[in-house]
């Protein structure tokens, strides 16, 4: 009979591995239930009209399970189930499963009802269907490690138990690991890519040891070139070959053969050719693109087609929170600590930040912070760790990419993204010829387009929309925070940046004061700011007034369409130009004010030229509050200007902002003749354009509007009102059902995925101490 201890999974683990075997009994499909938000119940089914609690309770000694019996009594009297199943790891002897028996009496018709090791192991031999799909299982038994450790290892120390133990602790199942083996099965070799820290080595190390287990009776590093690989190889021995970051590392800087493309292609048909051979490679997409800029024949497809690529965003919230917890639950964190981070739920805002990522997040456990931290911080310091992801992208920015596409990522964290690819192009040419003596390079169509190819899938992807643009964003947030602030500590760059910008959206909205906490981070550059002094401060007002006309935007938004996707340049009016460029921040920094009566200047020379469109005015509005102290202008005449053009419901808003600045602007506003024919056309436009679910809206913006300007606006709200109820009889009786179901189908999903997360949590509880 098999004999695990079950110990190398989490409970969360231990729970589905439960669920499973229960589940192969005929007529039983168990529910789960979050941990504290059902009283305890870890799953539940009903067979026979008896309603049946199942709990999990993953644990080494029997002590510190019956220290939590007393309180499970406690949640079965609540239930009062007809029957209770305790499913406990601990490997009970005969009197203390009848002391669980004796307890529990009264839920249990028998001894059966309680499961220990023995019994879970007996299910499992009797199911090894289930065996085979927990992996991660069998993958840290006795007998398998054991294959693993006499399997022949060649280029790298033997294999250590201790290692593969801890590897596999800290491993979570999920599609990467079936997409991966489907196309060692079909293929015999497998190119696992992704960015730096997602797990790309975790993943082949997992298959090796699966395939050794399986086996496979060979293993093969290659920590160079090819060559390692061609010289092991053995007809007839059945061997696994992985060459971990391939083309990285130490690769390119060793010089290796102009043969070496060829070679490696012929090696990877070689292994795709025989029966009893795998081959494993690693890398990540700049470097895969380095490489074929160095050897063109791997831009043969047959690598492409068998690529294996670990992408965050396909990671579920589950998926992210059982990698958290298994590090956390395999650490030496202290029970204090699991309970700070439970009381405030900072699981949540870890699983959910922009930059959560598996390295930033082993780095927090094997630098042990908690040592330095008081429980009730560390949340806060754990949280901080993935606010400044340098640890991530430091090394592969400075050491792994070429300087033309450094160069590249400092622009793009300048001007933002999305962007047209072209835009960014003229942008980095104008780069290159301002400051060739300091960077080397002049930037042509092919070096630009290497360096683009070298980026793509690692830091920056690329994408066509349906008129033909080719668009470029960061791959991950992370990227340009960890940008930010490089800039905000490599001045250098960033001044060769600012001096030779093409763009206004380069010069303002993105800078913050040394120092000032950023209350509000800019829409333009959502994931913060670059700190600047005063003398950045200072060049930013020189490259301002110097190129003033010549500046342009290069914002792009993104719109759908029926037949797909495109974008549209944004802030394209001098408006925008004005109100992106009169960055507090700056001003802040410039005692003598000549730059802000500078823009004044500018804005007060627009202000009779009109408003054409919502866009103009919003910006006119931020430009007029930055400006106004600077401004010279008749109230009447501002006013006058600005409704000329108003005729959205989003102008009431406007209005109001306008009203908090300009003086007298609430009488002014009243008295001009636009006025009331601007409010009839708002109106009116919100009774055709504007959905059932947008009438609420409407109805604040004119309560809004009534209390600001003092104007009467009754007569309309009772319209709006009376247009709310006549949609809501329009919308068929079938529409509203579907659109019921629709809500409560979101709902559902939402709190089945929150109360998976919560037990996964919850379970940090239960750590053993030792």
């Amino acid at each position: 009979m098999l004999n695990y201890d079950f110990l190398n999974l989490s409970p969360s683990e231990f729970e589905n591995l439960v669920r499973d075997l229960l589940q192969t009994r005929p007529g039983i499909f168990i529910e789960s239930f979050a941990d504290g938000a059902d009283g305890g119940i870890d799953f539940r089914y009903t067979k026979n009209g008896e309603r049946v609690i199942v709990q999990c309770k993953r644990y080494k000694a029997f002590d510190n399970l019956w220290a939590v019996l007393g309180k499970e009594l406690k949640n079965m009297h609540k239930q009062k189930p007809d029957k209770y199943i305790l499913a406990t790891s601990v490997d009970l002897l005969k009197h203390q499963k009848e002391q669980i028996y004796q307890f529990f009496k009264e839920f249990m018709p028998t001894a059966q009802y309680v499961l220990g090791r023995k019994d879970i192991n007996s299910l499992l031999t009797h199911n090894p269907n289930i065996e085979k799909q927990h992996y991660k299982l069998w993958l840290s038994s006795t007998a398998v490690l054991e294959q693993i450790i006499q399997s022949k290892v060649i280029n790298q120390s033997a294999f250590e138990i201790d290692k593969i133990k801890k590897m596999v602790n800290l491993y979570v199942e999920n599609d990467s690991f079936r997409e991966a083996l489907g196309i060692i099965n079909k293929s015999n070799y497998v190119v696992i890519s992704g960015i730096p820290g997602i797990g790309k080595t975790t993943l082949a190390r997992v298959l090796s040891y699966y395939l050794l287990s399986n086996g496979y009776q060979e293993f093969v590093f290659i920590s160079g070139t090819t060559g390692e690989g061609m010289s092991n190889f053995k007809e007839g021995r059945k061997q696994v070959f992985f060459f971990d970051d391939f083309l990285g590392k130490n690769f390119l800087k060793l010089k290796p053969s102009i043969n070496e493309g060829s070679l490696l292609l012929r090696f990877v048909h070689k292994i795709a050719a025989a029966k009893d051979k795998v081959l494993i490679l690693t890398t990540r997409e700049y470097i895969l693109n380095q490489g074929k800029e160095v050897f063109e024949e791997l831009e043969n497809n047959s690598i492409n087609f068998n690529k294996c690529v670990l992408d965050l965003d396909k990671y579920s919230s589950t998926i992210k929170a059982k990698i958290l917890v298994n590090h956390l639950y395999f650490s030496d964190l202290p029970r204090t600590h699991c309970e700070a981070l439970l009381e405030k739920k900072y699981y949540l805002k870890l699983i959910n930040h922009r930059n959560y990522n598996p390295r930033i997040i082993e780095t927090v456990v094997e630098n042990k912070l908690w040592e330095q931290t008081l429980p009730s911080e560390f949340g806060a310091v754990f949280l901080n760790a993935l606010e400044n992801p340098e640890s991530i992208w430091q090394k592969a920015y400075e050491t792994q990419i070429s300087m033309l596409s450094r160069c590249i990522l400092a622009i793009l964290a300048t001007t933002g993204t999305p962007i047209y690819n072209d835009f960014l192009e003229e942008a980095v040419k104008k780069f290159s010829r301002d400051h060739f003596n300091a960077y080397g390079f002049v930037v042509n169509p092919f070096n630009y387009s290497e360096a683009i190819r070298e980026l793509h899938n690692s830091f920056i992807i690329t994408q066509q929309d349906q008129e033909g643009q080719v668009v470029v964003n960061f791959i991950n947030p992370s990227i340009s925070d960890f940008l930010t602030g490089y800039l905000g500590r490599e001045t250098a760059v960033l001044i060769d940046v600012i001096k030779s910008a093409l763009y206004f959206n380069q010069l303002g909205g993105i800078y913050v004061v040394k120092g000032e906490k950023v209350k509000s981070p800019s829409w333009f550059f959502k994931t913060g700011k670059i700190e600047i002094d005063q003398n950045i401060a200072k060049i930013i007002r020189e490259k301002v007034t110097t190129d003033y006309d010549s500046l342009t935007s290069s914002a792009i938004s993104q719109y759908d369409t029926q037949s797909g996707f495109a974008y549209f340049i944004t802030d394209k009016d001098q408006f925008s130009k004005i109100s992106i460029l009169s960055d507090p921040s700056i001003f802040e920094m410039l005692p003598d004010q000549l730059f802000q009566l500078y823009l004044a200047e500018k804005l007060s020379g627009l202000i009779a030229t009109g408003l054409n469109s919502l866009s103009e005015r919003t910006s006119f509005v931020d430009a007029v509050e930055k400006l106004n102290n600077y401004l010279i202008y008749k109230p009447e005449e501002l006013i006058r200007t600005y409704l000329q053009g108003a005729y959205h419901m989003l102008d009431f808003d406007l209005l109001v902002r306008l009203k908090a600045v300009v003086p007298n602007a609430a009488q002014h506003i009243k008295e001009d003749e636009r006025f009331q024919s601007f409010v009839e056309q708002a109106c009116s436009s919100g009774l055709t354009d504007f959905k059932p679910s947008d009438l609420s809206y409407v109805n604040t913006r004119l309560t809004l509007l009534q209390k600001e300007l003092d104007v009467d606006v009754s007569q309309r709200l009772e319209v709006f009102a009376k247009r709310s109820e006549d949609l809501a009889v329009e919308m068929p009786e079938e529409e509203k059902v579907k659109l019921d179901n629709l809500k409560i189908e979101q709902k559902k999903k939402k709190s089945q995925q929150d109360n998976e997360n919560s037990r996964i949590f919850e379970r940090l509880m239960d750590k053993e101490d030792g």
